[in-house]
């Protein structure tokens, strides 16, 4: 044999890594097992694509025209991850479903080489992508679909895409030779490689068939088998059966790869294209050109053909093409070898079907996955030979079953690949199998830092059951080389994963502890929201020089703090860990991007002709989710935080960065506590005590109300002021004692102050009694470190309790109206619309009441109107002017209306006041006028009627207690308090020391309350969080079911519930990586509408105009409906 291995070695292209789809395969790993099975994987074309043959809905069009039925199929086309591409909804809908599967692909064929996009960004890297079909852009025309994108349907954006996603600067090149484009892409790659013109490539191939189309057009030209297989050299072969496909390879040169320890697939050692010019016609092959292509090829290379022993065959069943392509190949064989049938051939289209532009690649792919796992794979639907060509005389034989393949001597595997174009632009390349020289690789002794990331939790937590899974069955690897491929070759995105292990069981516990929810020594998790270096991330405050001490930490492998500082987003330098003892990258589970369906945007008409196609009816959008009514409900669940001493210190002796500088703020406990606590955190951690001497509830309230919004005020600027960057905890601690404090109310300003600062995590942690400054600490630690974005946790009866909202169960008897004849009630805020309301209402369902509306300012004429427009004869409504939140004249009013009436049956407390603001602009003036109407107004309702036998007491709160609003801090802390008053009066009320229904409701807004809205403000409340503006009928049943629940509180969601309760699970979340608001700094988000959700009492029904500040939410807005993008994300 005339082997010049040197010279080969030298010139030889190595493949580092590659990726694909394909019919029934979803995945590499999946296509090999389906070919070791020798799977068909063709089937009937699915009615999702179109209509066919022997359909009875076959457009007119075509009917009578298509007489194959079948297809090699690929599964969920219409699923795409834009945004992990940057790339908005309404693009992906107007962009080729074949560019997405390119960008996908190709980013996981460069993770499976290990190359990160940070490795990538600004090399000289080249794309070079085989496509053919632009049907998708046909659908779009066909659809006069709006927004259609010059670039969505582009072949040159289709090759850029990537490019241009990973700053790459070598050439992107569309290739179109019809069925030969991959393998010729191959070939241009590995030119541009051997002449130095790049460094690195991406070649690949893609191909769908979204219309019939080109079924029309293949089935006129008799290209396609009626029996729907693809029988490739057999007696029986009547033609091809088109397949999808996608596939994609990464390209370098072999001495380049072997210096950077790459892993190595197997190598191209010689290549070539050339066309076959004049034939019978433009579709005819020519067997002449075939042979001078591959003859030419052999001899530059100083390839002898006996050293190939198995050839991929363009092979696409047709009983000229077969022949043609057999007599070329035998012919340049026989000129150098005499030996018959030593050489197996085999067509991979017989299990996928033809994949046109993919076909190069998916043959090519084919034959390194024999390679790597040294078998021939059988050939499909071979049974007699094709009767224009001997096999028996010829070097080759099909390979009709799996085998072990063998090898001569020492030398290594050889194969070669051809594809044959139908414009004439034939390829052929030869690969050969790669033997590593023998390597020590780095000592698998000691500890490992392991580390994934994703984009998003779920898609994190399906990475490590990834992960998890394929370290069971890759037992061969070695850790060093999976730790190294994971740093290296993997972004570092927002959510974080870093395991320090020292073994395969250590690390697929920690993996597993992961997916469940699991505390585990050495395991590390946190989500970093912004893109930081060690550095500006200030993760050691008292440290002048992070990056020395990182460096430090690297080279000495002090893993624990290297993973605490990584899943806060410090940028690591690897490669120190390892020195010169360099592990080696191999082939690892790649990033699971989200599935969404993107498929075609919504025709200009939805008026469909008698005769049009509506091809793609199963794959449209779902229907936006209809508005429903539901009522929520608070609820305490048990959720225990194991406690792991090695895991975290407090103590700045010990204390590795924390996962958040951490503020403390203790409500009425002593200060000498305070001082303890501090002097035990860690650095840049702050201690305060929060107190005020009233000697009432609802005043200590309002004091720490103020101070709070001043601490907060005082945090956040100082955060500003020093350009802070990092996320800022607060967590504010309540100790119940004897009397219930209510101080769980503050809650409100945490959740507005996280809606207005983003970066800040608020937490409510209520205790029981005065707590040892010891475990004061190991709460505080825990809730920091272990699930710091829940915002409201109880610990009570010694153990710890999270806020949790949940559906209530709906009465389906009969409701019971609240109101009864000659009934007595009592409204404040009573000038505001919900009060009308609700006066309408008990005059609509009784013939004599009486109604006493409360107000603090005197009734204009309008209002006078208004108010005897909603009575009716026998229903006698009177209005007081009194300040709810004066003592001495609530007791009177009350004094006065039993003595005039005889009776009082029911209190409606609707009263309050707005004072809009951002949290830092917040007086104290301002927080105390909020703050007395609704917090003073209900203690003195309640104080002044607690003896008598009222039938309810209900508290019109707002959503704004349970979200926060921006602007509204103290708005949402004086609802807070109604929502726990109401708990406890309810407590009273078993106890005998109060009577009646105890309700506070958290209404979304109503559609003829006070305040009114505009029409922008509703557009953005259903957008962002799915509630819709509630009709008066639907209200009042929400209230009839309210208080038949038996409930002290219940949250009315109103709109779009399944979005609703989505939002709720990302205000209550389980788990620390659920996600949290925004991506702003410390800076203000000024994305209140002021759609305050509950009427506020008002001299007057002015409409309720949008701030200034509205308009970038408006904007938001508009773009999110204009790219289709959710606000959240």
């Amino acid at each position: 044999m005339r082997h010049l291995k040197n010279v080969l070695k030298k010139e030889a292209i190595a493949i580092v890594g590659m990726s694909g789809k394909y019919p029934d395969a979803s995945h590499l790993t999946q296509f090999w097992d389906n070919l070791v099975e020798g799977k068909n994987a063709i089937r009937k074309i699915p009615p999702e694509r179109w209509h066919g043959a022997d359909s009875d809905e076959q457009s007119s069009a075509t009917r009578g025209k298509i007489y194959c039925q079948w297809l090699g199929v690929l599964d969920e086309i219409e699923y795409f991850d834009p945004l992990f591409f940057h790339l908005s909804p309404a693009e992906a809908e107007v962009m080729d479903p074949q560019q997405r599967l390119f960008l996908e692909e190709g980013y996981k064929a460069f993770e499976d080489a290990g190359y990160s996009p940070l490795l990538l960004s600004n090399s000289k890297c080249g794309v070079y992508l085989g496509i053919m079909s632009h049907e998708y852009d046909l659908l779009l025309h066909e659809r006069s679909a709006s927004g259609t994108s010059l670039l969505g349907t582009s072949f040159a954006a289709a090759a850029a895409r990537l490019a241009y996603h990973l700053n790459l600067k070598g050439p992107a090149l569309a290739i179109d030779t019809a069925c030969s484009s991959s393998l010729v892409a191959m070939h241009l790659a590995c030119q541009a490689l051997c002449n130095r013109e790049i460094d690195l490539a991406l070649v690949g191939g893609v191909s769908l068939y979204l219309t019939e189309d080109s079924y029309v057009a293949m089935c006129g030209a008799a290209m396609l088998s009626p029996s729907g297989q693809c029988k490739a050299f057999d007696a029986a072969a009547d033609g091809f059966v088109p397949g999808e496909g996608v596939g994609a390879l990464v390209l370098k040169r072999l001495a380049d790869a072997q210096a950077d320890h790459d892993q190595i697939y197997g190598l191209i050692i010689a290549s070539g294209i050339n066309q076959d010019g004049t034939t019978n016609g433009m579709t005819a092959p020519s067997v002449n050109s075939q042979i001078d292509l591959i003859a030419g090829i052999y001899e530059n290379a100083h390839i002898d053909a006996e050293s190939i022993s198995y050839v991929e065959m363009h092979g696409t069943g047709t009983k000229l093409g077969d022949p043609i392509e057999l007599q070329a190949l035998a012919t340049v064989f026989e000129q150098q070898t005499p030996r018959k049938q030593y050489c197996a051939i085999g067509s991979v289209k017989t299990n996928i079907g033809h994949p046109s532009a993919a076909a190069g690649v998916a043959s090519v792919q084919k034959v390194l996955l024999q390679m790597r796992h040294k078998k021939l794979v059988k050939s499909l639907h071979f049974e007699q030979p094709n009767p224009h060509f001997d096999f028996e005389a010829s070097p080759f034989y099909v390979n009709t079953r799996l085998q072990d393949w063998q090898t001569t001597g020492a030398n290594p595997r050889r194969a070669a690949v051809s594809s044959f174009g139908f414009s004439g632009t034939n390829a052929h390349l030869v690969l050969e199998e790669y033997r590593p020289s023998p390597h020590l690789g780095a000592s698998p002794a000691g500890l490992l830092l392991f580390v994934l990331s994703a984009k998003s939790e779920q898609q994190l937590k399906s990475y490590a059951q990834e992960m998890k899974a394929w370290l069971a069955t890759h037992e061969e690897q070695a850790l060093p080389d999976i730790a190294l491929t994971l740093q290296l070759g993997r972004q570092a995105m927002p959510y974080r994963l870093a395991i320090v292990a020292d073994s395969r069981a250590s690390l697929q516990q920690g993996l597993e502890a992961f997916v469940d929810n699991r505390p585990f020594a050495g395991v590390y998790i946190a989500q970093v929201k912004w893109g930081l270096s060690a550095h500006e991330a200030r993760l050691f405050q008292e440290e002048s020089d992070a990056p020395s001490l990182l460096r430090l930490w690297l080279q000495k492998k002090n893993l624990q703090k290297l993973a605490q500082v990584w899943v806060n987003g410090a940028d690591l330098d690897w490669k120190l860990l390892y020195g010169q003892d360099l592990p080696y990258r191999i082939s690892l589970p790649t990033y699971p991007f989200a599935r969404h369906r993107y498929w075609l945007p919504a025709c200009a008409t939805e008026t469909v002709q008698e005769d049009s196609r509506e091809p793609r009816a199963s794959l449209r959008s779902p229907s936006q989710e209809p508005t429903a009514t539901r009522l929520l409900i608070p609820s305490w669940k048990q959720e225990e935080i194991a406690r792991e001493p090695q895991a975290w210190s407090l103590h700045p002796e010990d204390a590795a960065p924390m996962l958040a500088p951490q503020v403390v703020l203790l409500c009425q406990l002593p200060d000498l506590l305070a001082s303890r606590i501090q002097a035990q955190m860690a650095s840049g951690g702050r201690c305060l005590s929060l107190a005020s001497s009233q000697p009432r509830r609802d005043q200590r309230f309002q004091d720490l109300v103020v101070q709070l919004i001043q601490q907060m005020q005082h945090l956040l600027a100082s955060q500003a002021a020093g350009k802070g960057t990092s996320r800022l905890l607060v967590q504010v601690v309540v100790a119940h004692r004897e009397e219930p404090c209510l101080l769980e109310a503050l809650a409100g300003v945490l959740k507005t102050a996280q809606q207005e600062y983003p970066k800040l995590l608020g937490q409510l942690i209520e205790v029981e009694g005065e707590l040892e400054a010891s475990e004061l600490l190991t709460l505080l630690q825990e809730n920091q470190l272990g699930l710091p974005q829940q915002q409201h946790i109880r610990y009570r009866d010694g153990k710890r309790w999270v806020m949790h909202w949940q559906e209530s169960a709906q009465v389906r008897t009969p409701l019971k109206v609240p109101w009864k004849e000659e009934g007595c009630y009592l409204i404040s805020g009573g000038t505001g619309g919900l009060g009308r309301l609700f006066a309408r209402d008990i005059a609509r369902h009784v013939q004599k009441a009486t109604i006493i509306l409360l107000g603090r300012s005197a009734l204009s004429r309008e209002q006078q109107v208004q108010l005897e427009s909603a009575g009716k004869s026998g229903v006698h409504i009177e209005y007081h002017r009194v300040d709810v939140s004066d003592r001495q004249a609530v007791h009177a009013l009350i004094h006065r209306v039993l003595a005039r009436h005889g009776r009082l049956d029911g209190i409606i407390h609707a009263a309050g006041v707005l004072r809009d603001s951002l949290l830092l602009n917040k007086t104290p003036e301002e927080v105390q006028a909020v703050l007395a109407p609704k917090v003073m107004g209900v203690e003195w309702l309640d104080e002044a009627s607690s003896q008598v036998p009222l039938d309810f007491f209900i508290l019109c709160s707002s959503l704004s207690a349970i979200e926060g609003n921006g602007g509204q801090a103290d708005y949402a802390a004086a609802n807070a308090y109604l929502d726990a008053f109401a708990h406890e009066r309810a407590r009273k009320v078993l106890l005998g020391q109060r009577h009646g229904a105890t309700l506070s409701i958290n209404w979304p807004f109503w559609q003829d309350g006070g305040m009114q809205i505009e029409a922008e403000a509703r557009l953005i409340m259903q957008e962002q969080l799915g509630v819709e503006v509630m009709g008066t009928k639907t209200g009042m049943e929400a209230l009839y079911q309210a208080l038949a629940s038996g409930q002290a509180q219940v949250m009315v969601a109103h709109g779009q519930i399944g979005r609703i309760k989505q939002r709720l699970l990302h205000r209550y979340p389980g788990h620390p990586l659920e996600a949290t608001p925004g991506e702003e700094g410390l800076h203000p988000r000024r994305d209140s509408a002021r759609t305050e959700l509950v009427p506020v009492q008002a001299p007057s029904e002015q409409p309720l105009h949008v701030p200034t500040d509205m308009l970038s939410e408006t904007l938001k807005h508009m773009v999110s409906r204009l790219l289709k993008v959710r606000i959240e994300e």
